[in-house]
């Protein structure tokens, strides 16, 4: 994954943009951001569009232990309704 700010920061110091460069659905880390650090998953619906679950250390491991045809995001949901 790819990460860069078009603009270093704002007035406030934050961030304006942050832009990701996914290749694919999966399980991505976000490093050296201080408050979007963290694991997510990433999945495009059928519409095209990119949705992303914030998930947590247990569930990363969990989703890349899933098989590789599993329907990761209907895997995250059954993890979580335990």
């Amino acid at each position: 994954m790819t990460v860069w700010h078009p603009r270093a920061v704002d007035e406030k110091g934050k961030p304006k943009n942050i832009h990701f460069i996914i290749e694919d659905d999966g399980v991505y880390e976000v490093t050296n951001q201080r408050t979007l650090a963290g694991f997510y998953l990433f999945q495009k619906t059928p519409n095209g569009r990119m949705i992303y679950f914030a998930i947590s250390t247990q569930e990363k491991d969990l989703l890349l232990a899933a098989p590789e045809e599993a329907d990761l995001e209907r895997v995250l949901r059954n993890l979580r309704q335990q």
